[in-house]
């Protein structure tokens, strides 16, 4: 057990200029008892090439592809990788991210010592182009739970990227990614593991190992609000059975605040269907206070009538309702 398998995890679609840097530094990796799992979601340009040049060099690479039969998508590869996977723990990398040629060398040290971890959490930095700032990117709470760490998730407080964490196998078991999401996918899936708090172990160390890539142009991608427009109603309701509890009630439906304020209102013109389709499925979900659905509803009149950044038609007062109906009740 002082060297156990550990199984990198990565989906990767038309990734041929970024996903050499992610392999050539799992190549260097001072730990020598891993496997790759590379799985493609049905790239169209030279990744297969790429990839297969790491396959010459190396036997613990594997290629598949994702099985036709299944969803397209990022978290039907992650499904598929840990199936095929074998590793006592377990890593998930996107195609762009970078690892120190020391993580997986110090995280299996940091685990086995302790063999009661369930699930270790490490800093991650940006990766801005080809320049690290090494910075943390991860947040913390005031008090190291795992609860608290859930807390944060559900409030879209995100504590750390996909490749932070170091999962123990048998965590993952009943955990899958849903195979729905276009988007929020490693959210979703975290809040599922950090629900089994009450018998998981988690440790918290607070070194970088890892980069994760900044993509600074995301948000002007063809289609991107209106996916991830569409995945919050998804995402809702997936999670919709933690509201029953009122401890996470809250954190829920600041988690909806957010991208009310953050991307509908700002994004309105540009996405109208999509925007009108979260705030009126939001309302039919029954997950939000009386006032607050009537702010929604509120938001879509003035959003759709064109008052919202007007003066002079009570849209002052109408923000300070709306804002006050999520924030202070």
């Amino acid at each position: 057990m002082n060297k156990p398998l550990v199984s990198i995890i990565i989906p990767t679609y038309n990734r041929a200029d970024l996903i050499g840097e992610t392999l050539d530094s799992v190549l260097a990796q001072t730990y020598q008892n891993w496997e790759c799992i590379i799985v493609d979601d049905g790239s169209t340009d030279n990744s297969k090439h790429v990839i297969g040049e790491y396959l010459e060099k190396d036997g613990r690479f594997q290629y598949h592809n994702r099985p036709l039969e299944r969803p397209k998508g990022a978290n039907t590869c992650r499904n598929y990788g840990f199936k095929v996977s074998k590793g006592e723990y377990v890593i998930y990398l996107d195609s762009d991210d970078v690892l120190d040629v020391f993580c997986i060398s110090e995280r299996v040290a940091l685990v086995i010592s302790d063999l009661d971890v369930d699930l270790l959490i490490r800093d991650s930095s940006k990766l801005i182009g080809n320049k690290i700032i090494n910075e943390t990117i991860n947040r913390d709470p005031e008090n190291i739970i795992v609860e608290e760490y859930l807390k944060m998730f559900l409030r879209y407080e995100i504590p750390w990227q996909t490749m932070g964490a170091f999962y123990k196998r048998e965590i993952l078991n009943s955990v899958q990614f849903d195979e729905k999401l276009q988007r929020f996918q490693d959210v979703s899936f975290n809040i599922k593991v950090l629900s089994q708090f009450e018998c998981l172990n988690l440790l918290r160390d607070f070194k970088i190992d890892s980069s994760f890539r900044i993509d600074e142009k995301k948000l002007q991608r063809e289609g991107h609000i209106e996916q991830m427009f569409k995945s919050l109603v998804i995402f809702n309701k997936i999670h919709r059975n933690l509201l029953l509890k009122a401890e996470y009630r809250k954190n829920l439906q600041l988690f909806n605040y957010h991208f009310f304020e953050k991307y509908i209102i700002l994004f309105f013109d540009q996405s109208k269907e999509a925007s009108n389709f979260v705030l009126l499925n939001s309302v039919s979900l029954k997950m939000f206070t009386f006032k607050q659905n009537l702010s929604i509803i509120g938001l879509y009149i003035y959003l759709n009538t064109g008052l919202y950044f007007k003066e002079g038609y009570g849209a002052n007062r109408f923000r300070k309702f709306f804002n006050n109906s999520f924030l202070n009740y």
